[in-house]
């Protein structure tokens, strides 16, 4: 399970919901990787270029991550591909 390979007491599930409450209604994700480390990678494809800046402003206040960084920048009007970076707060 992905419990035991990361060998912490947190709960996925209610760590995995948190992180997809974040999303805007319009955004797509086509990836969301969870190192050991606890550094989580998020891709995929905002609709809008105001859903791409909401995405952002969620992921940069999010109390569950921390170090959020991204290369994504809204350069268009739709279609939006953003890929982020963070690590999870130690959450139980």
């Amino acid at each position: 399970s992905l419990q035991t390979s990361l060998g912490t007491s947190r709960q996925w599930s209610t760590v995995l919901s948190n992180l997809l409450a974040l999303l805007p209604a319009d955004v797509t994700v086509s990836s969301l990787d969870v190192l050991n480390n606890g550094k989580v990678t998020l891709t995929g494809v905002a609709a809008t270029r105001q859903s791409f800046l909401a995405l952002d402003e969620a992921m940069k206040k999010s109390p569950l991550l921390t170090g959020v960084t991204t290369a994504s920048q809204p350069s268009k009007r739709t279609d939006l591909p953003f890929s982020y970076t963070a690590v999870l707060v130690n959450t139980p």
